[in-house]
């Protein structure tokens, strides 16, 4: 049992390591290419939605009975993003009315 704990702790630095590469390649990959200045804001949204997603499944792996900082952190990117969808979502329908 001890070995079992004493593996995780090696691990998760490892995995902190893993996704934080991640993400640096996906940022890359995202604003790789020529952007424009109205693209901006989609290219946010998506980034923010990977990040999110990665902590996601950082915290589920690593489940504890306290709230971690990783925990809060994941908290406050759910919150991030569905701000970044709910403005998204709003210029599209807002763009819906000048259509005409």
């Amino acid at each position: 049992m001890e070995n079992k704990i004493q593996n995780t702790n090696l691990n998760k630095p490892i995995s902190v390591a893993l996704v934080v590469m991640i993400c640096i390649l996906t940022t890359i990959f995202i604003l790789q290419g020529p952007t424009e200045e109205s693209d901006f804001f989609t290219v946010l949204t998506c980034w923010t939605f990977t990040i999110t997603i990665f902590q996601i499944f950082y915290v589920i792996s690593y489940k504890t009975s306290k709230k971690t900082l990783a925990f809060w952190l994941m908290i406050i990117l759910i919150v991030i993003s569905l701000l970044f969808f709910g403005v998204l979502w709003y210029a599209s329908q807002l763009a819906k009315g000048f259509n005409h």
